[in-house]
């Protein structure tokens, strides 16, 4: 068996682990949105998102979901951005679409499941 084929197998095994995690991520974000929809602590709630955004951004690429793994890399970027400047409203508006668009991703790989295929 090939170089090839063995990297191969080894991403395949970990998509299921992967989506797995998706889901339980998503709890964590939607926990941490709802915190500062009720004007919790809007810092540490960013930096939740931030933490979920930034540890999926490499690994969604590698496992196929490239998409995803831009979408992340965008709200990992605009979390810092905003939180050097948090009165900026349009990085704030640019923020929230971001953040909506990749609970939208993370919630359509997770629905889809095993049966979903790459962005490929």
């Amino acid at each position: 068996m090939s170089h090839p084929d063995n990297m191969q197998r080894t991403i395949s095994a970990m998509r299921p682990r992967f989506i797995a995690a998706l889901a339980e991520r998503l709890v964590t974000i939607r926990s941490a949105r709802a915190e500062i929809a009720e004007s919790g602590p809007l810092q540490r709630s960013l930096l939740n998102i931030q933490s979920v955004a930034h540890k999926t951004t490499g690994v969604a690429a590698t496992l196929g979901f490239e998409a995803l793994g831009k979408l992340t890399a965008r709200v990992d970027v605009g979390i810092e951005a905003f939180l050097k400047t948090p009165n900026d409203t349009t990085l704030h508006d640019t923020l929230n679409a971001a953040m909506d668009q990749m609970i939208a991703a993370m919630m359509e790989i997770t629905a889809e499941g095993e049966t979903r295929q790459t962005d490929a």
